[in-house]
């Protein structure tokens, strides 16, 4: 063969390795986008719209009062502040109420977690106030007025690259999800379009940060199961939820059961008997497209999990095409209801639940 000849042969050969890993790469994104998931109303008959603040995120029942607390914040609106707010579930016509507060002179809240002692209700909360992440601690006190946060602590950090959501512990302990291990720029685009498994959580033992899972796919929402033998885990572009074996001293973790949800799977909530609620988004272009336009309409999912001895049981609790709900990010039972809030939209959804759904 000429030098011209294998020289072509070269040329066609890096030009074919090339198109294969193109494909391969085209293939993950769609697989990571949920492209082809099939959506389908069902399961939402029996739910209604609530106005609510802006970007109601994340939230958590406090069972012991029956009161929903929310975090919110105008993603869309540039520079916005946000803040915490509750609702009674349990009062007829009850409206949802600003939570006053003291602590960071700029407030702009991601996940939250509730813990209660017999010091009283605490609520951890994940703050973006400029480039310099923290998490906030809070003592929730009920009053003939409302609710009031009374600021504890300020817990930052350089380990806080992306911070997500945060699971108490108690009111000195928690962990936390970095869902990027990029904090911005290019970087972090290349994360998202390569899939790359840069993100983390963190165990704060009161004193510091410590690394106690690595290689995550954009980890989000975070909660401690069974007692708090186990740390549950919300990967969006894995598409599924890990859970962990929690070792209660050191705070590490050991994974031991990957469940596949094919969902963008976004906050976690852990109900009154056990099981584990996910909000999820079907069809992560569609979120995309709605956090960038918010005419558009991003499917909204509720999946409830249930341990088993070794594994976990999914059930799809229901399902909306974005017509009543948007960017769905967080499903909180209550009784035989439950509670959706989503990523920017100015609304949640409560819907009644079938019996066998029910957490009483």
């Amino acid at each position: 063969m000429s030098e011209y000849g294998a020289g072509r042969l070269r040329t066609f050969a890096l030009l074919a390795l090339l198109a294969l890993a193109l494909g391969f790469l085209i293939q993950g994104f769609r697989a990571r986008m949920g492209v082809d998931r099939a959506v389908a109303r069902f399961g939402t008959e029996a739910c209604t719209v609530v106005p609510a603040p802006a970007g109601p995120e994340d939230l958590e029942v406090d069972t012991a009062t029956d009161t929903l607390f929310v975090s919110a914040l105008d993603r869309r609106l540039p520079g916005a502040e946000g803040d915490l707010w509750s609702w009674a579930l349990a009062a007829p016509d009850a409206e949802l109420v600003r939570v006053a507060r003291d602590g960071p002179a700029r407030f702009r809240p991601h996940g939250l977690s509730l813990v209660r002692s017999d010091a009283g209700l605490f609520v951890w909360v994940v703050n973006h106030p400029g480039e310099r992440h923290t998490v906030e601690g809070f003592v929730l006190e009920a009053g003939a007025d409302g609710w009031r946060a009374r600021h504890l602590v300020t817990v930052a950090g350089a380990a806080l690259v992306s911070p997500n959501d945060v699971a108490a512990v108690d009111a000195g302990r928690f962990y936390v999800s970095n869902d990027h291990g990029t904090s911005g720029g290019l970087a972090r685009t290349m994360e998202d379009l390569l899939g790359l498994d840069l993100a983390n959580v963190l165990y704060f033992d009161g004193e510091r940060f410590e690394e106690v899972i690595e290689g995550l796919s954009y980890a989000n929402g975070v909660a401690l199961a069974r007692g708090g033998a186990e740390l549950v885990v919300a990967e969006v572009f894995r598409r599924g939820v890990t859970f962990h074996d929690r070792e209660p001293v050191s705070g590490r973790a050991q994974a031991h059961l990957l469940v596949d949800l094919d969902s963008g799977v976004d906050n976690l909530t852990v109900a009154a008997d056990g099981s584990i609620w996910v909000a999820g988004h079907p069809r992560l272009l569609e979120f995309a497209d709605h956090a960038g336009d918010p005419s558009a309409r991003s499917a909204t999912e509720v999946i409830r999990m249930r341990r088993t001895e070794g594994g976990a049981v999914a059930e799809r609790v229901l399902m909306d095409d974005g017509s009543l709900l948007s960017g769905g990010s967080v499903a909180a039972p209550w009784r035989d209801e439950v509670v959706i809030g989503a990523v920017f939209q100015s609304r949640l959804l409560r819907c009644g639940l079938a019996p066998e759904f029910s957490v009483d």
